[in-house]
């Protein structure tokens, strides 16, 4: 078996289709010839109708097959495999004499349901540095110590990472409940504004797809902070980002809605 689409393309687990050949060989079993047999008796020129290779009994015969499978991947668990292939015999097989080798075709679909994890990550080991010496004592004579700078007052911020299953937006319990963290920051500070950036994983679908689910994204937030909790359209900001920037390291994190108050 030949995979064509890591052959051109490259491995890539997260392929949405997949393209195979396969080239190979087996042994034929065939019995019940009798109906064949229970016609050429009743033909009086059997010649004219090439039946020449008469078999009764059972036969084994090896053949040769060639074909192509076609993948499709619905999920990480789904897939639906397409495949076609066509076989070459004897010329014996039905009983004909053509001189030339006998052929059957063969299409079949199926679903496929892959049971525990299909590829795993792993991270490439980090070299540690090598410990800096160890500083030189110096003498320093004493200064003055400076007067107090006037202290800032530090703007406060909050930030929730709202996340989504894949291909959904629809927001779980448990993420709503990072929105109300939000809603409440703003209720308390009633100058302060949020920020809300929607994102897709890279590693699912491709950039139109991932661009429409990114904003479907955002704007769920921005509907439970506007509609449901009732903060000021003008206190929030709306973007999207599809897959095009990925705030985290691992793929899956990325299916998320990320909120910035402050």
């Amino acid at each position: 078996m030949f995979n064509l689409s890591n052959l051109f393309c490259g491995w890539n687990p997260n392929r949405v289709f997949s393209a195979t050949a396969f080239v190979g060989g087996g042994i034929n079993w065939a019995g019940a010839n009798q109906e064949v047999n229970d016609q050429a008796a009743n033909i009086k020129n059997q010649s004219n109708y090439l039946l020449e290779y008469l078999w009764q009994g059972k036969k084994v015969r090896p053949y040769g097959r060639a074909g192509i499978d076609l993948e499709f991947k619905v999920s990480k668990a789904v897939n639906i495999m397409l495949e076609g292939n066509a076989n070459m015999i004897s010329d014996k097989y039905n009983s004909k004499k053509e001189d030339t080798p006998d052929w059957y075709f063969n299409a079949l679909a199926s679903v496929r349901i892959n049971l525990g994890k299909s590829y795993t990550k792993k991270a490439k080991p980090v070299e540690e540095p090598a410990p800096a010496p160890a500083p030189k004592q110096e003498y320093v004579a004493p200064r003055p110590e400076p007067k107090p700078a006037p202290v800032e007052k530090k703007v406060e911020e909050i930030r929730r990472d709202i996340f989504f299953t894949i291909n959904s937006y629809k927001i779980a319990p448990a993420e709503d409940a990072k929105i109300r963290e939000v809603v409440d920051f703003l209720n308390k500070n009633t100058e302060a504004k949020v920020v809300v950036t929607g994102y897709a994983d890279k590693g699912t679908g491709y950039d139109v797809i991932n661009d429409r689910i990114a904003a479907k994204r955002v704007a769920a937030v921005v509907w439970m902070l506007t509609k449901k909790y009732n903060i000021p359209s003008e206190r929030v900001t709306e973007e999207s980002k599809g897959a095009r920037v990925q705030p985290f390291a691992e793929n899956a994190e990325n299916r998320v809605t990320i909120m910035i108050a402050k």
